[in-house]
């Protein structure tokens, strides 16, 4: 199954809408597709996940949606590679039931992948 095809069932699966998101992402956001892996991700300001930013907010983390994939550390180094830049803050939940953020050190995250 395609990386795109896994995101759409896990969606259907929480009742929610995969084609909403993109379109949010594709806005406001970034998305990678390739066909081994799918990412949407967007930069945030850490204690406010859920909020878009406005172009006069500043951002110190970014925020990893979705990321569909190999898993392992060439997973998590492949989407590092793929920020356009730099914040001080990586964030992420692990599957769509736990859906506690993580949060972890840009640098040190960086490095644990190479």
């Amino acid at each position: 199954m395609s990386p795109l095809a896994t995101a759409q069932t896990m969606y259907e699966t929480h009742q929610c809408d995969l084609m909403a998101d993109i379109a949010d992402f594709l806005a406001r956001g970034y998305v990678v597709s390739t066909p081994e892996r799918f990412f949407l991700f967007r930069a945030v300001q850490a204690h406010r996940v859920e909020h878009w930013l406005s172009a006069s907010e500043q951002a110190d983390a970014w925020w990893l949606h979705l990321g569909i994939g190999p898993r392992g550390l060439s997973g998590v180094r492949w989407f590092m590679d793929q920020l356009p830049f730099p914040l001080p803050r990586v964030l992420l939940a692990r599957g769509m039931r736990d859906m506690r953020v993580r949060s972890y050190d840009f640098d040190r995250f960086y490095q644990l992948s190479t």
